[in-house]
């Protein structure tokens, strides 16, 4: 029996590192063709892109010359179209597409369409532009249909593929890698291996040993991937105030061949005008994946593009964790799940922390409609638990949100496919999800069978926080007011908010109009506030109130000093001068007031 666990645990490993002999690397978004001057209209350029897009995708062997073919078409197809919603899937589909045989009723699939316009683009006349197009079409269509007599292997001409789709070998299943990832062990499960030593032979012993001592992560030096896309919380200034949302960030890692390996560096129109913490941030992520991964990476230029323009204002601790989960997945080949949202920041170390903002992201995190997937820390659950005294705890069942402390634990929540516990986890989680549609939450968290599944849920995998407020939701443990603590994270919110005005003061009708609704708002939001925080934090809301009212009232004085008809505009102008002294003297107490009720229970630094 010994010998038999022995012999099944070397088959399966083999057969997982036997099962593909190549693996799909999408290519860069390197600019390549002029398409101003190629002769085709936009309408002919995007059926063509189309066209490439759905060769690609056909079933076929599943070769490193095949794969990297259909990456060189995928190229092709996104200068021509770079907004086809076809991309995206495409890359997927390559990537997660399982071997297929060769299918002969593929290899003339749209070969009329193709050839017709392949010959136009190659005729001299057409120019140099569309000369390029045609070989970089020809080199490609020939590695898959090296039958079809339109498509020949042309060694008279060349072109780079240098920065634009990655060479050959990397298209090449890393032994090691696959075998590292046939045994990666999740948090929450048990390593199979531990299940086989008690009754393994000696010389089985030694075998497994040897399966636990390969480095974890592997020591790749090559980008896998070079283009992810992910979402994140973000600050942003619009008229002198501070305003929260949820962007999409697209990171493109660009390798840099020859020079020293281990270097990150960043280059982004988002953060142009940020160039110091931009050099911080890569000094601190080439720091990072030194620790992570000690034989060494290659070194590679970040490209970051955030829908929402950033400024001086922006917060690098979540870009910080951000981009060390798209590097580390993109070295390791695993293209991150698109629902996926990175909501935590990180420290020197590599540990995920609970960002110093966290508490102001949360509401337009809980405004999101969509299902999304939601990493924090474990040090997050306290914030989270507020939600439960203040906001529709719907938040809880629409989205699935998970506690990751560092990359391994990532690693399990970031992909697409989840696996082991934590799949069937998320699994039992969806019928609840369905179970609970449109009823009342906090009604039915105390409900025997849906705590039932909860606990399930939770039992799986306990860093499901989804399931674990839930429960908390339905039980005596649930609480009535705002922690002391949060309320100060609460002030420090605020006054984030209103803090670019009180520094540089109004200048026009339209700030001035701004701040007055501002305050209006912010009134509203204090007496909510006040309805959920217990009777001795309550002389805090003394202080909140004079700042509300006195916003209000020094954006009235402005707007009346601005009108120089009026023989009282001076009078207006004294008032206005008056109320900044004083909002200026209760943002300093509010300060001090926040510190002393966080004071007792810090955060970890970032």
């Amino acid at each position: 029996m010994k010998s038999l666990a022995l012999t099944i645990l070397i088959s399966s490993t083999l057969y997982a590192s036997a099962a593909e002999t190549a693996v799909y690397v999408p290519p860069s978004d390197t600019v390549f063709l002029k398409v101003d001057q190629i002769p085709l209209d936009v309408e002919r350029m995007h059926e063509l892109a189309s066209t490439l897009l759905e060769v690609a995708a056909s079933p076929r062997e599943r070769t490193a010359e095949a794969l990297q073919a259909c990456a060189k078409l995928v190229a092709i197809a996104a200068q021509l179209d770079p907004k086809n919603e076809k991309i995206e899937p495409v890359n997927t589909t390559l990537l997660t597409l399982s071997p297929n045989p060769s299918d002969e009723s593929n290899q003339s699939f749209n070969d009329a369409q193709l050839a017709l316009t392949f010959h136009f683009l190659k005729q001299k006349e057409q120019g140099s532009e569309a000369k390029q197009l045609a070989d970089r079409l020809n080199t490609s269509l020939h590695v898959l249909y090296p039958n079809n007599p339109h498509f020949k292997n042309d060694t008279t001409t060349s072109v780079s593929w240098e920065n634009i789709v990655a060479p050959l070998a990397e298209f090449t299943v890393d032994p090691e890698l696959d075998l590292i990832n046939t045994q990666r062990v999740k948090h929450s499960e048990k390593a199979p291996q531990e299940e086989l030593l008690s009754n393994s032979s000696t010389s089985g012993d030694e075998f497994i040993k040897k399966l636990d001592k390969v480095p974890n992560p592997p020591a790749l030096k090559k980008w896998r991937i070079q283009t992810q896309n992910v979402q994140a919380p973000v600050t942003f200034l619009e008229n002198k105030q501070a305003h929260h949302s949820v962007s999409k960030v697209m990171v493109s890692m660009i390798p840099i061949s020859g020079g020293s390996a281990n270097k990150i560096t960043i280059s982004s129109d988002s953060l142009s005008s940020l160039s110091s913490e931009r050099s911080k941030l890569a000094e601190k992520l080439s720091k990072i994946f030194k620790q992570q991964w000690p034989k060494g990476f290659q070194s590679a230029e970040l490209k970051i593009f955030y829908a929402k323009q950033v400024n001086k204002n922006f917060d690098f601790s979540v870009l910080t964790a951000l981009s060390s989960i798209v590097l580390d997945a993109s070295l390791l080949n695993r293209k991150l799940s698109p629902d996926l949202i990175v909501a935590m920041g990180q420290n020197d170390s590599g540990e995920f922390v609970r960002n110093t903002r966290f508490w102001d992201y949360l509401p337009s995190l809980t405004q999101l409609s969509d299902q999304h997937r939601i990493l924090v820390t474990s040090d997050s659950e306290g914030d989270l638990q507020q939600l439960l005294v203040t906001t529709d705890a719907e938040f809880f069942i629409r989205h699935e949100i998970f506690a990751v402390n560092d990359l391994e634990d990532s690693r399990n929540y970031r992909t697409i496919e989840l696996e082991g516990d934590i799949a069937k986890a998320s699994e039992l989680f969806a019928t609840v999800q369905e179970v609970l549609e449109g009823k009342s939450i906090r009604s039915m968290a105390s409900n025997t069978h849906v705590r039932s599944k909860l606990k399930e849920i939770y039992t799986l995998n306990p860093h499901h926080l989804s399931a674990k407020m839930l429960l908390i939701l339905g039980s005596e443990m649930k609480p009535n007011t705002i922690a002391t603590k949060y309320l100060g994270y609460e002030i420090q919110s605020i006054l984030r908010e209103v803090k670019p005005s009180i520094s540089t003061g109004l200048s026009t009708i339209d700030q001035s109009n701004k701040i007055i609704a501002k305050g209006d708002i912010l009134a509203e939001r204090i007496r909510e506030l006040n309805r959920h925080t217990s009777p001795e934090d309550r002389e805090v809301f003394v202080m909140l109130k004079d700042l509300a009212d006195t916003l209000q009232s020094a954006g009235k004085s402005h707007l009346k000093s601005l009108d120089y008809y009026s023989n009282r505009s001076e009078y207006h102008a004294k008032s206005y001068s008056d109320d900044m002294l004083q909002l200026k003297q209760i943002e300093a107490d509010l300060t001090t007031k926040a510190k002393e009720l966080i004071a007792n229970d810090p955060p970890k630094k970032e």
